[in-house]
């Protein structure tokens, strides 16, 4: 018995010298190239979010940079004034914990192109200027849709 106890605090001490206590919740439950179901906005049921890139940040532990599709975001300042996708987002595991509902694939081969968003938020994140969502991706979308809009221009 003595050995197996020994056995067992070993493993435990490996385990915990490579992970953290968020890594003993579900930390990997999300991984790149999944699509998820979420809690939408009303008339977006069928919108899905596409976790294309994970980074690690020592203090911010897992962003995850997502692609949405299918909303449908008031904006004027497009032509035909609506925004389809939310092309890059970076969010907090809370943000995914508080939003998904099913996961829909694993492992997608094919995922959208975040390039463009990542880079421009990368170089501002580095800077200190950018950061990352930590509310609901429902509300998420409304708040650009409300700071697109003009919403906050006066407060």
């Amino acid at each position: 018995m003595r050995l197996f106890g020994r056995f067992f605090m070993a493993i435990l001490s490996i385990y915990f010298l490579f992970t953290d206590g968020e890594a003993m919740s579900n930390s990997n439950k999300y991984r790149e190239g999944q699509i998820w179901a979420y809690k939408t906005r009303l008339g977006e049921s069928d919108s899905k979010i596409y976790i294309i890139k994970i980074d690690n940040d020592p203090t911010l532990r897992n962003i995850y940079h997502v692609y949405i599709d299918k909303i449908a975001i008031k904006n004027p300042h497009l032509a035909g004034g609506v925004q389809n996708v939310l092309p890059h987002s970076p969010v907090s595991q809370k943000t995914l914990d508080e939003s998904v509902t099913k996961l829909i694939k694993d492992n997608a081969l094919s995922l959208p192109d975040i390039s463009e968003g990542y880079k421009i938020w990368k170089e501002a994140f580095d800077k200190g200027q950018a950061g990352v969502f930590t509310i609901s991706v429902d509300k998420i979308i409304q708040n650009i849709e409300d700071s697109v809009n003009g919403k906050y221009d006066n407060e």
